[in-house]
């Protein structure tokens, strides 16, 4: 359901939807809506099917990186353990 939320809405209405909701706001609390509206330009092409894509976690780390959201980047096999959402082909 958030897959098809997220093709289904454009990167302002995903800005508000996250800065907005209880359970994401605090997440995204100090950060400017221009910015997180950016953020979600960037990565919502990586967003695919359910499978764990390496291109979009690559797109989002370097996002993460390029902003100073993480202290180091990691790699896909850090993150991510495909055998039960399986990795896009």
């Amino acid at each position: 359901m958030a897959l098809e939320f997220i093709r289904q809405h454009s990167f302002e209405d995903l800005a508000d939807a996250v800065m907005k909701t209880p359970m994401t706001e605090a997440t995204f609390k100090g950060l400017d809506r221009r910015l997180v509206v950016e953020m979600f330009h960037r990565i919502k092409p990586g967003f695919g099917t359910g499978c764990l894509s390496r291109t979009g976690f690559e797109v989002e780390m370097k996002l993460a990186v390029d902003y100073k959201l993480v202290k180091r980047p990691i790699t896909f096999e850090e993150f991510a353990d495909t055998k039960f959402a399986g990795a896009c082909p």
